[in-house]
């Protein structure tokens, strides 16, 4: 190795294979310097902390087809700008923009309009620096680009909630006398990728306020919930009575994906008494008929149930994350009732053999949905929070295996589906997992209480008694008496036995 006066390093090394034998390779020492400087810049960032919007990784796009998490009408924010499907929408942008501009007009004054726009631009401009530290990558774009995007893109988003929530605009016969495409755009809104910050869209939307008719103390925040609320069908209706004060007078909402996944959060955790450990071994119930004194038949009758019914699935008698699905659960005799309608869709429940679920409504864009909550879940640290939707999504996997657990929750009222058939809802769930980690699961003492209930003997054996004497009253007091005369045998046995003894004994 040397170096010469042109500040250039020369590189020999036998593991380069585009170097020849006897040839040496030219690194000019400047230019990857200027590189390393440069990446340092891009690493270390006045603002890491801000960093809410990711470009998802291109292994996740090719899960689904179309990716799940590519926007189908509308770009919002740099990530997919300027792609070719997606130009179409551009000029609607420019309408909905002028809508809300025009709705600043005072007396048909044309400079008021003027001056919110300039003001419009000006604000952004300010908040430029702050607005590119939200994005987990640099954005090559010029500022008056970046500011143009970034106003263009948030007052279309305004112009579009105004439209929905009521309030009179101009025209607007560019989305809604099409049905689908307001569909479409409003599920595009909600893609992980496909964001800006929140504190924009409050700021731009402050600054087109129509304070004569706009309806007091309605924010930015209560307009965009009311809009995703009425016009698609999430997968459980946001509680607007208390879901939008919590939601809006909150400042850690970072972009309108955060702001509806909030929304739909459970406002307490699920039952968290302390998890008595049980041993599921045979062995362990000969140990308790020494202290189980009372109803001395009863117990009886039980122990000899255990001895001769089946045992459940020893697989199963796991911990962590893994529960049985929703039929081998009731096969163990746990029954499932549907949730109330007043609450978050994430409020499972469970209590002796008792799981409560509330109902979910599945539709063609749930699986869309779900992957980009997990994943605004996936890409940022929760400080301590549960991981909701990842811990939601496995919880799911787990209990619907197969169409016929799906049949079981949908008879219960749990599921409700407009897709075609069982199997496309029991899909949906097995591939949402896909590439996800879990650091904080939500429901981490529920699969504690389902995995130990499951692998007592005594209740797989209740349950399979019901199912198989006592659906039928006939077979179920054919089985008390049978049951009846083994004890009674056994009795006869015992007090031959001791008579035999006694008599042995006497003299």
């Amino acid at each position: 190795m040397a170096t010469n006066g042109d500040s250039k390093i020369l590189v020999d090394h036998p593991l380069l294979p585009q170097v020849k034998k006897n040839e040496q390779l030219s690194i000019p020492i400047e230019e990857m310097l200027a590189k390393l400087d440069k990446s340092s810049e891009h690493l270390w960032r006045p603002y890491q902390d801000l960093i809410c919007i990711h470009r998802v990784h291109e292994k996740l796009h090719k899960t689904t087809e179309p990716s799940s998490y590519a926007p189908l009408m509308v770009s919002i924010g740099p990530f997919h700008r300027g792609k070719e499907q997606l130009k179409a929408m551009e000029e609607c942008k420019l309408h909905y923009m002028s809508n809300v501009l025009n709705r600043t007009r005072e007396e048909h004054n044309f400079d008021t309009i003027q001056r919110v726009f300039k003001n419009c631009f000006e604000s952004v401009g300010k908040m430029e620096e702050k607005i590119r530290q939200c994005y987990s990558e640099t954005i090559y774009l010029e500022s008056k680009e970046f500011i143009e995007m970034m106003v263009v893109d948030s007052l279309f988003i305004i112009g579009v909630f105004h439209a929905l929530t009521g309030t009179k605009l101009v025209d607007d016969k560019f989305l809604f006398h099409n049905i689908w495409g307001k569909n479409t755009l409003l599920w595009d809104l909600l893609l992980f990728e496909n964001q800006i910050p929140i504190f924009v869209l409050e700021r731009l939307y402050n600054l087109t306020a129509d304070h004569k008719n706009q309806p007091k103390g309605m924010s930015f925040q209560g307009v965009a919930l009311n809009s995703f609320k009425d016009n698609i069908e999430l997968p459980r209706k946001i509680n607007t009575i208390t879901k939008l004060k919590l939601a809006c007078l909150g400042e850690g909402n970072k972009h309108l994906l955060d702001l509806v996944a909030k929304s739909m959060h459970p406002d307490t955790h699920p039952n968290n008494k302390p998890v008595v450990q049980i041993n599921c071994s045979p062995f362990s119930k000969c140990t308790k008929l020494i202290t189980m004194l009372k109803n001395p038949f009863l117990q009886v009758f039980k122990y000899i149930i255990i001895f001769i019914a089946p045992t459940p699935n020893s697989s199963h008698k796991l911990s962590g994350s893994v529960i049985p699905s929703a039929t081998e659960l009731a096969r163990a005799g746990v029954s499932f009732e549907i949730g109330p309608n007043d609450g978050s869709f994430l409020d499972v429940k469970f209590d002796d053999g008792v799981m409560t679920i509330p109902s979910l409504v599945v539709g063609i864009n749930t699986g869309r949905f779900f992957r980009n909550l997990i994943a605004s879940e996936q890409y940022f640290d929760q400080n301590g929070s549960p991981y909701y939707m990842t811990s939601y999504a496995i919880f799911m996997d787990n209990l619907v295996s197969s169409a016929e657990d799906v049949t079981l929750l949908r008879n219960q009222g749990i599921i409700t589906h407009t897709l075609g058939t069982d199997d496309d809802v029991c899909n949906i769930f097995n591939k949402l997992c896909s590439d996800i980690y879990l650091k904080d699961d939500y429901y981490a003492d529920i699969h504690k209480r389902v995995n130990i209930y499951y692998c007592d003997r005594w209740n797989f054996c209740k349950a399979t008694l019901r199912r198989t004497y006592f659906d039928n009253p006939w077979a179920g007091i054919y089985l008390v008496a049978a049951t009846l005369f083994l004890i009674l045998s056994l009795i006869g046995v015992i007090i031959r036995l001791l008579e035999y003894v006694k008599f042995k004994k006497a003299p």
